[in-house]
């Protein structure tokens, strides 16, 4: 009986680590505690650059002019603007599977 306690004990432990290391990579990422990534997190790399994600409410439609650039980790649609080419966004949004459109920031400079 005691082996078997001792046992839960390591497996509990061995877990509660797993799940403190995952949080810790997810909270890196993008900017929140979590065991998963959103599809809007709080900081976002994409097209090569760092982005943040504005303190704005979502809004219900993406603006004219922006295209879908590829999703987030989460599986959110990244919209930037069309014509761009090799240049820097400095605002894209994201769009999350309820239709919901976020906006982001670049951080740093160009």
């Amino acid at each position: 009986m005691k082996r078997l306690v001792v046992n839960a004990a390591i497996m509990g432990s061995l877990a509660a680590g797993g799940l403190a290391v995952q949080a810790t990579r997810i909270h890196d990422a993008y900017g929140a505690w979590r065991l998963t990534a959103t599809e809007t997190p709080l900081r976002l790399t994409a097209l090569h650059r760092e982005y943040d994600r504005s303190h704005l409410p979502p809004t219900s439609a993406p603006p004219w002019g922006f295209e879908s650039r590829g999703q987030t980790d989460g599986g959110g649609t990244i919209l930037a603007p069309t014509g761009l080419k090799e240049r820097t966004p400095v605002v894209i949004y994201v769009q999350d599977g309820e239709g919901r459109v976020w906006s982001y920031g670049l951080v740093g400079g160009p």
